[in-house]
């Protein structure tokens, strides 16, 4: 039976998830190329899963906690790659003068994609049975490269998750006058928290919308991120199993600074599994 399977990758304060699509090519797609001092989700993939192509790289925005991978990536080839497209005095503007190395190697890579590809979520496409949707604000509506971000939806089998990037308060706003955008939301049933869990990418209004099960900080440190505004009564919670500690608890928030590594299965019939690499976490 195929499977939709989502790895969100503890690469501490950056993000990298890797989507495995229940197509006949057997597509793998990654949203951001963030990556931790000691370990690359693009090596790890290409070393332990026997991925040689990417088909798909969405870079959520430019911040070099979502590109840091990059050298890695490229040796993943991936076939196409949507990122925000802004001007040079924008990065500047964002990241002063001279532009940090790990982003000046982003631009270079990215001229070697030529012509244009049609969206992630054009008919099209045969991605095995899974939807996506994508929005995406103009530069001139924030100076702050974080509002940017590429916001993408994905749908399984009943099962829709939505990987928001960095935006912030303000982005989500402007994204919630889209009756399309909201409906999209209201179907989210796994939550990836914008900027790592940080309060600036809270926005209270979003849960008037959004009920979903579970959500997923990629996150470093409880210093910088905000989980308690996510244990709200919007959340509706998953019940796991402990295998360490043989106990059963109700879980409203994940992250990979204490679960590590999250994994996520949706098959054709909208059963789900989901599990955690370091508490040993499984969804009953």
């Amino acid at each position: 039976m195929s499977i939709f399977a989502i790895t969100v990758f503890d690469v501490e304060l950056g993000n990298c998830h890797v989507l495995q699509i229940p197509n006949l090519s057997k597509d793998v797609m990654m949203i951001d190329a963030g990556k931790r001092p000691d370990f690359s989700p693009a090596l790890h993939i290409k070393n332990n899963w026997n991925v040689q192509k990417l088909r798909w790289l969405t870079i959520t925005h430019q911040d070099n906690d979502h590109i840091e991978d990059i050298d890695n990536v490229k040796l993943l080839n991936p076939r196409t790659l949507s990122r925000p497209i802004v001007s040079m005095e924008y990065l500047e503007n964002q990241y002063g003068y001279p532009l940090p190395d790990n982003l000046l190697k982003f631009m270079e890579y990215e001229q070697t994609f030529t012509g244009s590809a049609l969206p992630i979520g054009d008919l099209s496409y045969d991605w095995g049975g899974v939807q996506f949707a994508t929005f995406r604000l103009k530069p001139n509506f924030s100076p702050n490269i974080n509002n940017l971000s590429i916001v993408t939806f994905a749908h399984f089998s009943g099962w829709t998750i939505v990987f928001p990037g960095d935006i912030e308060t303000e982005a989500w706003d402007e994204h919630l006058k889209s009756e399309s955008f909201r409906d999209w939301l209201s179907k989210t049933d796994i939550f990836i928290a914008s900027h790592h869990g940080r309060e600036s990418g809270y926005n209270k209004i979003v849960f008037d919308y959004c009920k979903p099960q579970v959500v997923i900080f990629s996150d470093k440190s409880c210093e910088s991120s905000a989980p308690d505004l996510y244990r709200n009564d919007s959340v509706y919670g998953l019940q796991f199993y402990s295998r360490n500690a043989n106990t059963f608890d109700t879980r409203k928030v994940l992250t990979t600074r204490k679960d590590g590594a999250i994994h996520i299965q949706i098959d054709h019939e909208g059963h789900h599994k989901i599990t955690t690499s370091t508490t040993n976490l499984v969804t009953v």
